[in-house]
């Protein structure tokens, strides 16, 4: 099996088991699709994928049980325990009540809730800014630097969110020029970590 077919195997097995009455707009098999070729292209083992995916399984559960309206408007990426929130509502209390929902799941160990407290975005709004999340795979993939993808990203209402790990700073500030350079992004929030960095705090002496 390959691994992108195992990827899907693992996404679907996911959403089936967890919360199939529940599917949020955005979880269509188009988008499925879509988030496994992502993945696949990743360095990380299949497994540590699955668990990252339980995690938004249960955080989209968790949405259901308590706030069903957050299925619609808020989504939810996982990388290595660290959960971005994405999305846009009209009150505050919505927002607080997603990221309450998301830190009691088991297993995260951070939350980034970039979910927007607005009035404004419509259909239109949200369809370009789909749009422009393609683009942005494009634009990563298309670089030579990213033939391997450690990056998750949501675009709403023309901010774009990334989480994820860079080998090093130059990788990272390649994709940070990659994505600014789509049309229909206008500023980025970049949450990624860095593994060089990274590495060297956990081998300096304790």
């Amino acid at each position: 099996m390959s691994r992108t077919s195992a990827v899907i195997l693992v996404l679907t097995a996911g959403l089936l088991a967890g919360c199939t009455p529940y599917l949020p707009w955005w979880t269509t098999p188009a988008q499925l699709a879509g988030d496994a070729a992502v993945i696949a292209a990743e360095e990380r083992q299949v497994g540590e994928v699955a668990e990252d995916f339980g995690m938004k399984v249960a955080i989209l559960q968790e949405f259901a049980l308590k706030a069903q309206s957050l299925l619609l408007w808020v989504r939810a990426d996982v990388y290595q325990g660290e959960v971005m929130l994405t999305g846009a509502v009209k009150e505050e209390e919505d927002e607080k009540k997603a990221g309450a929902l998301a830190k009691s799941v088991d297993g995260v160990r951070r939350i980034y809730n970039d979910i927007q407290i607005t009035e404004d975005g419509s259909i239109h709004d949200t369809a370009r800014d789909l749009t422009t999340e393609y683009k942005v795979q494009l634009a990563l993939l298309g670089r030579v630097n990213h033939r391997v993808i450690n990056y998750r990203w949501r675009c709403v209402n023309g901010i774009l969110y990334l989480i994820g790990m860079a080998k090093n700073q130059d990788e990272l500030e390649e994709a940070l020029d990659a994505v600014l350079g789509v049309e229909g992004v206008e500023d980025v929030v970049d949450h990624v970590r860095i593994k060089e960095k990274e590495k060297g705090t956990s081998d300096k002496p304790g």
